[in-house]
């Protein structure tokens, strides 16, 4: 079998910024930075007349994505989540407060969507290799195995203490499919908490579109097309929503032809293949992160259903692996290119 491994760098976000300025008004610039944290290149700009009321923004927005990886990421063995995971079928840990939000809502929401997303799929991507980047297919009875221990309904959350614990060996949490929608949602509060009230935050597919450009026009978000690294599939608009993404591009290897993605279905521990690829627009970066997810697994029939019952999201988009795109009717109200 020869396998090839593809890495593809999208961005999804255009931006114009204007200098624009009243009689006795400071200029309106967009002041920007990037990083990479998470696992992913992020970019983020702010628009102000401040500069250092622009910097102040800039170091917020940094500050929220380093402090998430730093507490979540699991490959890091002194991250908080990867103490949880070390400790798993042996006792609590206690972590960050943050941290403990993040589970709840990931918990949460993983009821809502019927298991669709799960945090407790860490052992089925380290079998496909997708945390070490050793690709391989694992077989039908390494998945059943592993399949085995990823019931979230064992996790036991004690807000008191807050502390968390796996409650049985061979548990791995895994927060990579909520954890950027949560620094997203901090580094929106730290920008609003300063005063500033225009800016632009790309995570890798995880977009913040906080007010509107310089000339007051909202921002606009491509949606990559899947099989095309310089396509789009649809451009939409939008102020003070989060717009977030998940594809099967975005981390995947091909085995004789077949391409083999990281987000897994977990009832099967396999790539879903219900979708190539899913937008979802709402307030709530965490929980459009999560639901960007779920849809996936869900697909166009199954997520367009489930989004009936949501009234805190706006919008969803699928598109599936003959190319064609489905969306909620809301979606209409942010779709302006197509």
């Amino acid at each position: 079998m020869k396998k090839r491994m593809y890495t593809i760098a999208i961005l999804l976000v255009w931006f114009v910024s204007f200098n624009l300025a009243g009689c006795g008004e400071p200029q309106q610039q967009a002041y920007s930075r990037d990083l990479f944290a998470m696992d992913t290149y992020i970019t983020f700009q702010v628009v102000t007349g401040d500069q250092q009321l622009a910097e102040k923004g800039l170091d917020g927005v940094e500050k929220a994505f380093l402090e998430i990886d730093r507490l979540t990421n699991r490959f890091d063995r002194w991250s908080e989540v990867s103490k949880v995971n070390q400790n798993a079928g042996v006792a609590p840990v206690k972590v960050n407060k943050d941290v403990f939000k993040i589970m709840q809502t990931a918990i949460e929401w993983s009821d809502k969507t019927d298991g669709a997303f799960n945090i407790l799929m860490g052992g089925a991507m380290d079998l496909w290799g997708f945390g070490s980047k050793n690709y391989r297919i694992p077989t039908e009875d390494e998945l059943a195995q592993v399949l085995t221990k990823t019931d979230y309904h064992k996790i036991i959350l004690d807000a008191e203490q807050s502390t968390i614990y796996l409650s049985e060996k061979g548990m791995v949490l895994d927060l990579g499919g909520v954890a950027k929608g949560y620094a997203t949602d901090k580094a929106i509060e730290a920008l609003k908490k300063l005063g500033i009230k225009n800016a632009l935050i790309n995570a890798g597919g995880n977009v913040y579109a906080m007010g509107t450009k310089a000339d007051g026009d909202p921002w606009k978000v491509g949606v990559q097309d899947p099989r095309n690294p310089k396509g789009i599939k649809a451009v939409l608009a939008g102020s003070d929503v989060a717009v977030v993404s998940s594809g099967d591009y975005q981390r995947y290897f091909e085995v004789n032809g077949i391409r083999y993605h990281h987000i897994l279905d977990p009832t099967t521990g396999c790539p879903a293949r219900a979708s190539v690829g899913t937008t979802i627009i709402m307030k709530s970066a965490t929980i459009a992160d999560i639901l960007s997810t779920a849809f996936f697994v869900k697909g166009p029939s199954g997520g367009i259903k489930l989004a009936e019952g949501f009234p805190q999201l706006k919008a969803a988009l699928f598109i599936t692996g003959d190319g064609k795109v489905y969306k909620t009717k809301a979606m209409y109200h942010y779709l302006i290119e197509h």
